[in-house]
């Protein structure tokens, strides 16, 4: 979403940010745009308040950030995915959810003085990235599999764009099984 970052002021997540979006794939970009679009009205609306002072009482130290920040940032994916008319996966999914994740981590830095770390942002991404795959019945085989496909070698920028492209839409390996669109409990 154009300007999205100005509304990050944490150098480290303005930088996740501009990475995110530096890396985005042109044909994701539209729903790239607006999945962060939904999330950031989900995230920030007042059916979300309490959900927010939830997030914030239950973390007792900077250990329990990066887990509750991923399940808030997966069950927005999934209320998303669960409003969108098609049943394929969001196509960009998880560098949408990185940017929210950036959102919510400044929130909780403003809010409970808690520093984001890189160790932090790293694991919290992890934990969405885990998250959202599970989400969308992605495996590792999956994206093992995208990456040999795309030629992709381990380290390099088309291995990196690897987890972008396994939530592009795609006919789902016929072992799978269709991904869930119940929500993840609790924030």
């Amino acid at each position: 979403m154009p300007g999205i970052m100005a509304k990050v002021r944490d150098p480290l997540l303005r930088q996740t940010v501009a990475n995110v979006e530096r890396s985005l794939n042109p044909r994701t970009r539209a729903s790239y745009d607006s999945t962060v679009a939904a999330g950031m009205t989900l995230i920030w609306s007042e059916k979300f308040d309490s959900e927010r002072e939830t997030l914030l009482n239950t973390i007792q130290g900077p250990q329990d950030i990066p887990t509750k920040v991923a399940k808030g940032i997966v069950k927005v994916i999934s209320m998303i995915q669960n409003e969108v008319s098609s049943k394929q996966p969001i196509p960009a999914a998880v560098p949408a959810a990185i940017v929210l994740m950036a959102q919510v981590l400044e929130y909780i830095e403003k809010k409970s003085r808690q520093d984001v770390t890189p160790e932090m942002v790293a694991q919290t991404t992890h934990l969405i990235t885990q998250g959202i795959f599970s989400l969308f019945g992605i495996t590792n085989e999956t994206v093992e599999a995208l990456k040999k496909r795309n030629g992709a070698q381990p380290g390099t920028k088309q291995a990196e764009a690897a987890p972008e492209a396994a939530t592009a839409p795609q006919a789902p390996p016929p072992e799978e099984e269709a991904p869930p669109t119940a929500p993840p409990t609790g924030v």
